[in-house]
C-alpha cells in the first residue's frame, strides 16, 4: 500500500475538549490540536451522547478546523482521553496519526471490504443483523480488526466519509492501515470464572436444557456458590455466561447475558444462540477481578510491544468505566499509567470510548477492554 519506512516513522498528536455546549467542545479540542501543512493524515474523533445536536456537522467542523481531510469516529456511552473519561458533559477526544495516504483505506458500511493487509480500525452499528457477517468478510486471513460498537442508549451513530445514523449494509465504518505501521493489541476480559468448563447436552435455541447430563440451573447453583444459589436474584447483573473460543493462543472467551430461569423445570437462558456439544462456563463480573486482568492485560501487551508506545486506542465496555469501577476516570487512568511509565513518564497520546460492544481481531466481545498501541 504504502512504503514502510514512512508508515513506520508516523508520528500522532492528540486533543479534547469539553464545554457547556457541544461547540465549544469541539472550539477548544480544536484549538489544543497541533495544526500540520499537507492535508494528509487520519483522524480519529469519540464523542459522548451530550454531542448529538452537532452531529450534523462534526466532520465538517473537524476537517475544516485541523487540515486533516480524513476522520472516523462514532458516539460513547462515555469517551476517554489520557488519563480522563467524560460521560454527561459535551466532549470530544480527538488523535491525528500522520499517515501518508496511500497507508489509508476507507471501510464505509455499504461498500466492498478493503483488499490488503493491515490493522483496521472500525466503529459499528449493534442494530446491523449483517455485523457477524461484516466482521469476518473485513478480518478475512490477513486483516487484524479492532473497535467497537457505537455506545449511545439514544443516539447511535458512527462517522467516516458522512455520518452514519442508521443501520447500513454491514454496518461497520473505518478505516484499515497498512501493515507497514507496527502495532501490538491486548484483550481484557472483565470477567472471571466461576466454575469449571461444561458441556451443554441439550438446548433449544437460546434455553440450555442440561450440562453435563444435569439440569441446568441445578449446575448453576452449585458453580455460582451456596450464597448466591440461595437468592438467584442477587446474580442479575453479577453472574454471565462465558463461551471459550477454539483455536485462541490465550484464554479467550465470549461473555453473554444470563437473560432468565425457569426453577420449575431447571432450565437457564442466556443471551446467545447455543447448541448441544458447545462449552460453556459461568463466570463473575465484579471490579476486582475486571481491575486484575486489566493490569496482567497491560501489562503483557507492553512487554510484547518492546518498545515505548508512541499513541493508543482504547475500546471498552459501556458496563465497565464508572459504571464497573464506581470511579470516574479509574479505568483510562489506568491504561495511561501503564503507557506512561513504558514512556519513561511522559504521557502518550491515547483516546477511546466505551461501547455496546468490543472487536478484537474478527470477533465481537462484551465487558472486554481492547487495547491498541501504535509502535
Amino acid at each position: 500500500m504504502s512504503d514502510g519506512v514512512s508508515v513506520a516513522a508516523t508520528a500522532f498528536r492528540s486533543a479534547y475538549g469539553v464545554g457547556d455546549t457541544p461547540e465549544q467542545a469541539v472550539e477548544a479540542a480544536l484549538a489544543r490540536l497541533e495544526t500540520r501543512a499537507g492535508g494528509q493524515g487520519v483522524g480519529f474523533a469519540y464523542v459522548n451522547e451530550a454531542m448529538w445536536p452537532l452531529y450534523g456537522r462534526l466532520i465538517s467542523l473537524l476537517r475544516q478546523g485541523s487540515g486533516v481531510p480524513r476522520w472516523i469516529g462514532t458516539v460513547g456511552g462515555g469517551i476517554m482521553t489520557g488519563g480522563r473519561e467524560f460521560y454527561d458533559r459535551p466532549a470530544i477526544a480527538l488523535m491525528v496519526a500522520d499517515l501518508p495516504d496511500s497507508a489509508v483505506q476507507q471501510i464505509e458500511p455499504e461498500g466492498p471490504p478493503p483488499r490488503g493487509a493491515g490493522l483496521g480500525v472500525v466503529h459499528g452499528d449493534p442494530r446491523s443483523p449483517e455485523l457477524a457477517d461484516g466482521l469476518m468478510a473485513l478480518a478475512g486471513a490477513e486483516s487484524y480488526l479492532v473497535g467497537g460498537l457505537a455506545g449511545g442508549s439514544d443516539h447511535l451513530a458512527t462517522f467516516g466519509e458522512r455520518l452514519y445514523d442508521a443501520p447500513r449494509g454491514h454496518g461497520l465504518s473505518g478505516v484499515l492501515l497498512d501493515q507497514a505501521l507496527p502495532v501490538a493489541v491486548g484483550l481484557s476480559q472483565g470477567c472471571s470464572p466461576v466454575g469449571p468448563v461444561r458441556r451443554i447436552t441439550r438446548a433449544e435455541r437460546n434455553v440450555i436444557a442440561t450440562l453435563d447430563d444435569r439440569p441446568a440451573l441445578e449446575v448453576l447453583k452449585e458453580d455460582v456458590g451456596e450464597l448466591l444459589a440461595r437468592d438467584l436474584r442477587r446474580a442479575a447483573g453479577y453472574i454471565h455466561v462465558a463461551f471459550p473460543l477454539q483455536n485462541s493462543d490465550r484464554s479467550d472467551y465470549l461473555v453473554r447475558n444470563l437473560v432468565g430461569i425457569d426453577p420449575d423445570r431447571g432450565l437457564v437462558a442466556v443471551g446467545e444462540a447455543v447448541e448441544p456439544g458447545q462449552a460453556m462456563m459461568f463466570v463473575r463480573r465484579d471490579p476486582t477481578s475486571a481491575r486484575q486482568d486489566l493490569e496482567r492485560m497491560l501489562s503483557e501487551t507492553l512487554s510484547r510491544a518492546g518498545e515505548a508506545p508512541k499513541a493508543a486506542l482504547y475500546f471498552s465496555c459501556v458496563a465497565r468505566g464508572r459504571h464497573l469501577f464506581g470511579e470516574t476516570g479509574l479505568e483510562a487512568g489506568l491504561v495511561q499509567a501503564a503507557l506512561a511509565q513504558a514512556n519513561g513518564g511522559a504521557e502518550v497520546p491515547m483516546v477511546g470510548f466505551f461501547g455496546n460492544g468490543e472487536i478484537c481481531h474478527d470477533r465481537l466481545y462484551g465487558y472486554t477492554g481492547v487495547l491498541t498501541l501504535f509502535l
